[in-house]
This record gives C-alpha cells, sequence and structure tokens, in this order.
C-alpha cells in the first residue's frame, strides 16, 4: 500500500514538473527566428550571461526585438538560473562607475529593464512576480512597442498559469489584436509565440 502511494506521489509530481516545463516562458523559442544573428546563437551555445551579452543589450543600436532573442536564447533550467544577477552586477558597475553613486533600476534605460525583467523571469520561471513589476515598469518606458508588450504579456502569463488559462490566453490574444502597436518584432518570432499561446484559446470556452 505504501509503495502504491509513493507511485501516485511521485506521478503527480512528474505531471506537475511537465506543466511547468510547458508554459509560456518555456514554450516560446522565438529565438529561432533570429538565427542569422551572432550573439544569439552565442547565448543559445553557452546558456550563460557574459559581459559580451550585457554589451549587446546595453547597446542603443540594437533593436529590442534582437535584445530579447538573446534572453530567450539564454533560455531556462527547472533547477534555476542567475544570469539576472549577473546582468544587475553589470549594470550596476556601467552606472555606479558613471554616476558614482547608489545606483537603482531607475538609472536603467526601458531596453535594459525589459531585459532584466524577462531575464528574471526565465531564472525563475516558478516564481515570476518580481519579474513582473519590473517588465511592468519598463513597459511605461515605451507603450507603444509590440515587442515591449509581448514579452510583458509572457511574463505575466506565466504567473497567470496556475490560475487561468483562459486568462493566460487573453493577455497575449490581446497584444496581438492591438493594432495601434508598433511591430518591432519579427513575424517568424511572433508567429512562434502565438503558435503556442494559442493553444490556451480553447481554456475559454
Amino acid at each position: 500500500m505504501k509503495n502504491n502511494i509513493s507511485i501516485a506521489c511521485l506521478l503527480l509530481m512528474l505531471i506537475n514538473y511537465s506543466a511547468k516545463a510547458d508554459s509560456p516562458l518555456t514554450s516560446t523559442d522565438f529565438y529561432t527566428a533570429y538565427s542569422n544573428i551572432d550573439i544569439v546563437n552565442e547565448a543559445h551555445k553557452t546558456q550563460k550571461f557574459t559581459d559580451k551579452i550585457g554589451d549587446y543589450l546595453s547597446s542603443s543600436g540594437n533593436s529590442i526585438d534582437k535584445k530579447v532573442a538573446v534572453v530567450n536564447a539564454l533560455g531556462w533550467n527547472m533547477d534555476g538560473k542567475n544570469d539576472a544577477e549577473l546582468f544587475r552586477r553589470y549594470l550596476g558597475k556601467k552606472y555606479g562607475i558613471r554616476n558614482k553613486l547608489k545606483v537603482s533600476m531607475d538609472d536603467f534605460t526601458g531596453d535594459e529593464l525589459l531585459c532584466l525583467g524577462y531575464m528574471t523571469a526565465m531564472d525563475d520561471y516558478f516564481k515570476p512576480q518580481d519579474a513582473i513589476e519590473i517588465v511592468e515598469m519598463a513597459l511605461k518606458r515605451n507603450p507603444n512597442s509590440y515587442t515591449y508588450n509581448i514579452i510583458t504579456s509572457l511574463v505575466k502569463a506565466q504567473g497567470m498559469f496556475d490560475k487561468s488559462w483562459c486568462d493566460v490566453f487573453k493577455l497575449t490574444d490581446a497584444v496581438g489584436n492591438n493594432k495601434s502597436l508598433t511591430k518591432d518584432m519579427k513575424k517568424e518570432a511572433i508567429k512562434i509565440i502565438f503558435d503556442y499561446m494559442n493553444l490556451y484559446k480553447d481554456s475559454c470556452k
């Protein structure tokens, strides 16, 4: 009897972990739409933040969709990662040297905030609350950007994943239907995101 209970518990744990691994943040690998960019491929290969990646994410010469593609390529791990902490340290050094003052997130650019928030979510996708606050802060800097809105919706959808799959669908669907946004993301990347997110549509019936 005890063995049967143990097996049942193990199965429930496996089902729960499988569900967590199949979620808005872990199943939208849109970085593949940017495989022509060397640093995206490098991020996917190493799966680790480096100062080179920090330089890329902080450069005003790189578009925001390419930056979040790098973060997406860094990926996730069920046991957690520390890419966001490394990026935060990178930014602290960057702005601390410049300002010679204590650094706060108010010093970061909108792009840096969005990447930091997205990275925070990917590092610990079981607990996206902190990440939600950061991406929402970033969105206020650039509310008309499609990329800002879709990344914010993915992070917030992760937070709703255990509560309502219908709301998970609605979050990204609202962005997809918002014709006023500036489309600053590749069509192929958008398709990859919605090929997965639209699977939740039936939950609204």
